[in-house]
């Protein structure tokens, strides 16, 4: 039976999203946390529902975003941040990007990488159609 619904109408982007869990703190914890704020204002976009990158950044920038996490962690006992692998539908992210409340990364390349995802899923999903 068909649904009138194309399997890729609906393509999903790989994406990573950060929550940061952090409260104020003094001393040098607050300079791991600070850090932690300038990486995700420099590579990820301000959303609703949190910081995102897409995966290639994520996985780029991952393991200093842990080293820093982890000498926060040496010095309050807490975690800094959660952050998940999933993938969001390209409606989804595009609404999540363009909002008015989102901010997109200080790095141009890294802002620019997510758009071009964006419009290669959205042409994939003309040409599936």
């Amino acid at each position: 039976m068909c649904t009138g619904v194309h399997p890729m109408a609906s393509a999903y982007i790989p994406i990573c999203i950060f929550v940061s869990t952090a409260s104020m703190v003094k001393g040098k914890a607050e300079t791991y946390r600070r850090a932690f704020y300038r990486y995700m204002e420099r590579y990820a976009w301000l959303t609703d529902i949190g910081w995102i990158m897409d995966r290639r950044t994520c996985e780029e920038y991952l393991p200093k975003l842990q080293e820093i996490a982890s000498n926060f962690h040496r010095e309050t006992g807490r975690q800094l941040f959660a952050y998940y692998i999933t993938s969001l539908s390209l409606e989804t992210l595009k609404q999540l990007i363009e909002s008015p409340y989102s901010r997109a990364p200080q790095d141009l390349n890294v802002a620019e990488r997510l758009r071009k995802l964006l419009e290669i899923y959205r042409k994939l999903v003309e040409i599936s159609v």
